[in-house]
């Protein structure tokens, strides 16, 4: 049986006991330490709620932390999704690489600038869309799809791309994808 106590402004200057192991020991832990019991009790309950149960053969459980390169390829990848050139200027070196799918490299920070506005004005909607993303040191890889709309005509292909960061700062994007569906589009537009 657990007794529940109002914490008071005595809690925090309380030396804790270890927690108990069974209810024998919360009994005891009860009468002679009432004021801290609350504090230790509501502890324990925020710790067991955050470990999900586990069957017999269950495989253990893996927590996934995502790391500083990644989470700046992925603002990079947001800033793309938003279509949001002054996000991607802020994210992007100075000497920042780009180098599309044909292996054109652009250098610079304002030259890519330029070509993301040129890009967005050509593909307004264009959005990437990540399923799994793999990082070492530096460098992140990312596979998903690229989409968007040319000449009013919807396209996606699959796509991947490698970010190579530098502090919080993407220092190089490499876009490795199969780009056959726009040029498609865009030979069929020129056509007409």
């Amino acid at each position: 049986m657990f007794f529940r106590f109002k914490p008071n402004r005595f809690h925090d200057s309380l030396t804790l006991p270890t927690y108990p192991t069974c209810h024998t020991d919360i009994g005891r832990l009860c009468a002679v330490h009432r004021k801290s019991f609350y504090k230790i009790h509501h502890i324990r309950q925020k710790l067991i709620c955050r470990i999900p149960a586990r069957t017999a053969n269950a495989s253990p459980i893996r927590r996934y932390t995502i790391s500083m390169p990644e989470r700046t390829a992925h603002a990079f990848a947001n800033a793309i999704n938003r279509q949001s050139v002054a996000e991607l200027t802020a994210l992007m070196t100075e000497d920042h690489l780009f180098v599309d799918s044909l292996g054109t490299q652009v250098h610079g920070r304002d030259r890519m600038t330029a070509g993301w506005t040129a890009y967005f004005q050509m593909v307004p909607d264009y959005t990437i869309t990540i399923e799994e993303t793999y990082s070492a040191g530096d460098a992140v890889v990312m596979l998903g799809t690229a989409q968007g709309t040319y000449a009013a005509t919807k396209w996606q292909t699959p796509a991947a791309w490698k970010a190579r960061i530098q502090g919080a700062l993407v220092a190089e994007w490499r876009v490795y994808a199969d780009n056959e569906p726009i040029r498609a589009i865009m030979r069929q537009s020129t056509a007409h």
